[in-house]
């Protein structure tokens, strides 16, 4: 991956890099996850973002010109019943990702951490739960082009979920522990 960007770097420099990584092997289970599936999920998930970022941050930065946008999860502002490694990751990369931002922006590089909600695909459409305010590809890429522009800090949607899981992540332990019980 490293040889990759950076020959494509040398070709075409890079001014826009997406990084975004995501399996959920386990998300219809109430249980314990399985092991080899969190340790799979968690090494997918977070290292490659890390893997793509890698390799092009110190030329974005030598540049002095650039932005970067790393995909997390409505999913990682809270521990939800289901699909434990995968709110690690996304979780792991939007706590990453807003650190990042500050060293990146003494050099006039930005960096925008995406946290979708339901965003129909092949992963989401094997969710057996409900998928509230599901959105198409293409509205979702709309909206993360438009925050990718304008540089934002933190672009989430849909703005109704974003804000339920926000206000769940706020409440008290024990009581965000009874609203999510199954």
């Amino acid at each position: 991956m490293a040889r990759w960007l950076k020959a494509f770097d040398d070709a075409h420099p890079v001014d826009l890099l997406v990084a975004n990584a995501g399996i959920s092997l386990d998300q219809n289970n109430l249980g314990i996850e399985p092991f080899d599936s969190a340790h799979r999920t968690i090494a997918v998930n977070l290292t490659g973002v890390l893997n793509t970022v890698e390799p092009l941050i110190d030329r974005l930065m030598a540049r002095r010109i650039g932005q970067i946008g790393v995909i997390s999860s409505l999913a990682a502002f809270f521990g939800r019943p289901r699909s434990a490694s995968y709110n690690a990751s996304k979780a792991a990369i939007r706590v990453w990702g807003e650190s990042l931002r500050f060293p990146l922006a003494k050099a006039n590089v930005g960096l925008s951490v995406v946290c979708p909600g339901y965003v129909t695909s092949r992963m989401t459409d094997a969710i057996a739960d409900p998928r509230p305010k599901s959105m198409s590809t293409g509205r979702a890429s709309q909206i993360i082009r438009h925050g990718l522009a304008r540089n934002k800090p933190r672009i989430a949607f849909p703005f109704g979920v974003a804000i339920g899981v926000w206000f769940t992540a706020l409440l008290p332990a024990w009581l965000s522990a009874r609203v999510l019980r199954e």
